[in-house]
C-alpha cells in the first residue's frame, strides 16, 4: 500500500473512530445501548422475535438491520443476541452482510457470517463490500441505533472483508461435487465465519495512536 493510501485509510478510520464515539457519548447520555435501542419498549422478548419489527433503516436506506435472541443456540456464553445486517442489492433485494453479536451489557462482542438458508434473501458478493464501503454516508437523521451500527461497519472495514473471504473458502470447501446452490441450502452449515470486536484497542490506536 502506498504512504497516500496509508495516509487516507488513516483519516478514514479515525472519521469513523470519531463518528462511533459521538454515538457513544448520545447512548452514555441516555443511559442505553444500541441493543436496547432496538428493542424499544417491548415487554418482553421472544426467542427469534424480530426488533424493531420492521427493521431499522440507515446509511441513505441502503442498510437494513435487526435485534433478536436466541438464548440456546448462542455461540458465546455471554451474548444476549445479535444484530443481522443487510444491504440493498438492487430492486429492493436484501442481501445478509455479517450479523453482530452483543453481550448482556450491550457491548460488541464478535462479527460472524452465516449460510444463506439461516437468513434468505439474495446472497452477498464479497467484491461488493469495497464499494459500498467507499459510498459511505453521514446522516444524522438516523435512528442512534442505526447509526452506530454503521459506524461499526465502517471502522470495522478490513475486518469484515477479511470475515467474508473466510465466509467464501468454507463455502468453497464445502461445495464438493454439489455445487454452491445446494450448500446454501444445507441446514448442517450454519456459522461460517467470526471474529472477534476489541472496540477499546481499536478506538485507542485510531483516536489516540496507540
Amino acid at each position: 500500500m502506498s504512504l497516500r493510501n496509508v495516509e487516507k485509510e488513516h483519516a478514514r478510520a479515525y472519521r469513523w473512530s470519531l463518528r462511533l464515539l459521538s454515538c457513544l457519548g448520545e447512548m452514555a447520555a441516555c443511559k442505553t445501548n444500541a441493543a436496547l435501542l432496538a428493542l424499544g419498549n417491548a415487554d418482553s422478548i421472544i426467542n427469534g422475535a424480530r426488533f424493531p419489527d420492521q427493521g431499522l433503516l440507515f446509511a441513505n436506506q441502503r442498510w437494513r438491520a435487526f435485534y433478536h435472541c436466541h438464548a440456546d443456540e448462542a455461540a458465546h456464553p455471554d451474548e444476549h443476541g445479535h444484530f443481522h445486517i443487510f444491504t440493498d442489492v438492487g430492486d429492493r433485494q436484501w442481501a445478509h452482510v455479517a450479523a453482530l453479536a452483543i453481550d448482556s451489557y450491550g457491548q460488541p462482542l464478535h462479527w460472524f457470517t452465516v449460510n444463506r438458508w439461516v437468513t434468505g434473501g439474495a446472497w452477498f458478493e464479497t467484491a461488493r463490500f469495497r464499494e459500498l464501503a467507499s459510498e459511505a454516508f453521514d446522516d444524522d437523521k438516523d435512528a442512534l441505533a442505526g447509526r452506530w451500527l454503521y459506524a461499526m461497519l465502517m471502522l470495522h472495514q478490513a475486518d469484515l472483508l477479511d470475515l467474508l473471504n473466510q465466509r467464501d473458502a468454507r463455502i468453497r470447501e464445502c461445495c464438493g461435487s454439489t455445487g454452491t446452490e445446494s450448500t446454501f441450502d444445507r441446514r448442517d452449515i450454519h456459522l461460517l465465519s467470526k471474529c472477534d470486536v476489541d472496540l477499546e484497542t481499536k478506538l485507542g490506536k485510531h483516536v489516540c495512536g496507540q
